[in-house]
């Protein structure tokens, strides 16, 4: 997933990074939040994309940028 942000912004020169779907029932790799279907006593899990997000926003602020003028 960092492999693909970096080269979204760095190689296609994107001016924003974004992940569509925070929260999923189910595993298909594609939530930053699982959580279970139960009703009564739902389980809430963390993605290892959730933290990679994470990382690289503590990283990059959102006041900083990643393209350089000449």
């Amino acid at each position: 997933m960092a492999r693909v942000i970096h080269n979204d912004l760095v190689i296609a020169q994107a001016s924003a990074w974004h992940w569509w779907l925070a929260i999923s029932p189910y595993n298909y790799k594609d939530g930053l939040v699982y959580i279970s279907k139960s009703e009564t006593d739902g389980v809430i899990e963390e993605t290892k994309m959730l933290w990679i997000l994470e990382i690289i926003a503590v990283l990059f602020p959102s006041d900083t940028s990643g393209i350089s003028q000449r």
